[in-house]
This record gives C-alpha cells, sequence and structure tokens, in this order.
C-alpha cells in the first residue's frame, strides 16, 4: 500500500490518477507544463494560439526544452527541468551542470548573440509571470540589445555580477531573484529583489519595438513555427560541452 499526502494510492480512481502527474517522485496538479510533459499534449492555451498538439524540441530523463508560446524573436525557446521546482536554484549541482550544458548547446543554433533570464520566485509570491514551474528563457538577441538591458537594470537595481553561472544558481538560494545575462557580459542577479510580472519580456519588447509585450496575449506563429522546424530534433544535450 502506498500513502500519497495521506492518500492511499490504490483508492484513487482513473480520473484522479490523471489529474496528477508524478514528476521526481512528486505528483503535482493543475501545472500546465507538467501536463504537457507527461502526456505529450499541448495545454489550452498553446492550442488556442497554434495548431499543434506536441511542442517539445528537446526531452531527455531531466529537462525539457520549449518553444514559448508567445515569443517576441526567431528562437525564443523555454528551458524546463521536467521535476516541479519553483527555481532552478533548487536544481542538485549535478543538475546545474546539465543545464549550463544545455544552454550551451542550443545557443549553437543561433545566429546572433543570445540572453537568457529567469525570474526565481521563492517562495512563490505572486510576483512571477504567473507560472510556478521553473523555467529559464533563452532567446537570439542583437549585442546591442543584451547591453541596453543589462545597463538599465545595473543602473536601476542592486545587481550582483558573476562570472559562473553554476554559482549563480548557489547563491542566496532560498531569496527571489532575477537571473539574466549570457557568455558574452557574464551572468548577473538581483538577489532578493521584488519586480513586476513579466519585467525583463517586457523590457526586452521596448528595445525590440514591439508593442504589445504580455505573454498571455501576445503571439507570433510565424517564430513559433520556426523554432520547431529548425530545432526540433537538432538539440543534443549528451554532446553538448
Amino acid at each position: 500500500m502506498e500513502f500519497l499526502y495521506g492518500v492511499e494510492f490504490y483508492s484513487l480512481t482513473k480520473k484522479q490518477l490523471d489529474s496528477m502527474i508524478l514528476i521526481g517522485g512528486i505528483f503535482m496538479e493543475n501545472c500546465c507544463f507538467c501536463l504537457e510533459f507527461q502526456h505529450h499534449q499541448v495545454c489550452t492555451e498553446v492550442k488556442e494560439k497554434y495548431s499543434v498538439t506536441n511542442r517539445i524540441l528537446y526531452e531527455d530523463e531531466d529537462f525539457v526544452i520549449l518553444p514559448s508560446v508567445s515569443p517576441i524573436v526567431e528562437k525564443h525557446l523555454l528551458l524546463l527541468p521536467k521535476k516541479h521546482i519553483n527555481t532552478m536554484k533548487q536544481l542538485d549541482n549535478s543538475e546545474k551542470e546539465r543545464l549550463l550544458a544545455l544552454i550551451n548547446c542550443t545557443t549553437q543554433h543561433f545566429d546572433e548573440d543570445y540572453f537568457i533570464f529567469e525570474h526565481g520566485a521563492f517562495p512563490v509570491n505572486g510576483n512571477t509571470c504567473g507560472v510556478d514551474h521553473a523555467h529559464i528563457h533563452i532567446l537570439p538577441v542583437r549585442k546591442c540589445i543584451s547591453e541596453l538591458i543589462i545597463a538599465y537594470i545595473k543602473k536601476t537595481y542592486q545587481a550582483k555580477f558573476y562570472m559562473d553561472f553554476i554559482f549563480s544558481l548557489n547563491d542566496e538560494k532560498d531569496k527571489p531573484y532575477l537571473l539574466y545575462g549570457n557568455s558574452t557580459h557574464g551572468i548577473y542577479s538581483c538577489n532578493n529583489a521584488v519586480f513586476p510580472s513579466q519585467f525583463i519580456r517586457k523590457l526586452l519588447c521596448e528595445n525590440l519595438g514591439i508593442k504589445e509585450w504580455n505573454w498571455r496575449t501576445f503571439t507570433n506563429e510565424h517564430y513559433f513555427n520556426i523554432a520547431i522546424s529548425e530545432l526540433r530534433g537538432r538539440i543534443h544535450g549528451k554532446n553538448s560541452p
């Protein structure tokens, strides 16, 4: 007999089991990403925007790469752990090493500079983008755009500079943070800071000349389809540096 959160496992109906997803040994409920990883079926929000049933570009035992549902540039991607955690700082050290390797491998498919960011809310406090499953945005942008974003945040907020990506994920683990940067400019993190929802997304859109920045209402079928056609099956995590 097996118990999950005080519930006898065998006593659950099939309908109840289908609504709970086993990720990393933990059943989660009502997480759109967990559902997508388990069943390889996109959620309603994706279905309403695009005529796809599966958008997974890369998958291994620990991580998944997806095209953003609201891409602001071509190949705007999300890199996520399969297990349901709130921030990438909750990964163990070996998982963080693999996360970095996947970022390096993925960005080799970009024709220009790249930019990554994560809004890590820990504990969950309502200041994220509205999704509490940890995810890092990876997107190709011109070097001048990266420099503008980094300079603006550095001038306006207290941002800590890190030469080492792994170290940035091991510093001040139990506080909310905003992580951003790339291999050219280094990694920055505003630790124990509260930012508006979609803060960096809005900054990027403003600097790219995009008026609509809200991921819930913005859509770009052309960018979405390019990510699927050009990257699905071409990202090889095990061969990454």
